[in-house]
């Protein structure tokens, strides 16, 4: 299961009143925009982490299913392309395929 969390951070960033801009289809992450990000993909996580929980306390997958959480991937900033200083976004560098 891979979480996306485009919706919850464009509503987050509206609500704050904080500008994001996109540049061919890539977010120009600030700090301030990088902080909503990291809120929340953690409270998604924590969200569907519990809600597995809950559902897996109260079945017989219990003793065959665990949550696994990890970093699959590793990501290097794009930073400075032509004009554009992307911040904080970057590209993925790695994945470990193996132990997904």
């Amino acid at each position: 299961l891979v979480l996306g969390a485009l919706a919850q951070v464009e509503q987050r960033l509206a609500s704050l009143g904080i500008a994001s801009r996109m540049v061919d289809g890539l977010r120009v992450t600030t700090k301030r925009v990088l902080q909503v990000v990291k809120d929340a993909a953690g409270e998604m996580l924590f969200e569907v982490e519990s809600q597995l929980n809950r559902g897996l306390c109260s079945s017989q997958l219990s003793t065959r299913v665990s949550i696994v959480r990890s970093s699959f991937f590793t990501a290097q900033p794009l930073g400075r392309v032509g004009s554009v200083d992307y911040g904080y976004t970057g590209k993925v560098r790695s994945m470990n395929v193996s132990s997904m």
